[in-house]
């Protein structure tokens, strides 16, 4: 179990290299319902995209991989181990994400989450996301079904 009492200057975030895939990967099974598999991981990298980890002592806590479309910085996926959740990754990753957009020069943020996915729905909407619309039956379901995503941006001003 992760020490509860984690200082911030602790963290460290970096870009995602093939070397944290593992770690990734095992964060990624733990908290989507249904994970990437690690050929999307290595096509993210393989394109540059902005992909992040956040590191305490050299292990991978959480991150983030985004695809920045002419002036939008896109959120196709974000996990935070389940050991660390409730320490506040969750925001230290939206700093890093609303920082990297503004750093690209990105006029919005967007993603999709599931309807169901009630914490990140909380904090997305924290963040100063909107809701700006329902992409019905968007997410396969370990069960075979179809859930709705609901589809958010934030504007930035630069």
């Amino acid at each position: 179990m992760l020490d509860m009492n984690i200082q911030e200057s602790e963290l460290r975030q970096r870009a995602m290299q093939s070397s944290h895939l593992t770690e990734v990967l095992a964060i990624e099974q733990h908290s989507q319902a249904m994970p990437w598999a690690r050929l999307s991981f290595e096509e993210s990298l393989n394109r540059g995209d902005p992909c992040r980890v956040v590191l305490h002592e050299e292990k991978v806590l959480a991150f983030h991989v985004c695809s920045l479309v002419v002036d939008e910085l896109h959120i196709l996926n974000l996990a935070v181990a389940k050991s660390a959740q409730g320490i506040g990754l969750g925001h230290f990753l939206m700093r890093d994400i609303i920082g990297l957009a503004k750093e690209y020069g990105a006029s919005k943020v967007f993603l999709e989450v599931r309807v169901s996915n009630e914490i990140a729905k909380t904090l997305y909407q924290k963040w100063q996301f909107e809701q700006i619309a329902i992409r019905e039956k968007y997410y396969r379901t370990p069960d075979k079904q179809r859930e709705d995503a609901l589809v958010f941006v934030r504007r930035l001003n630069n």
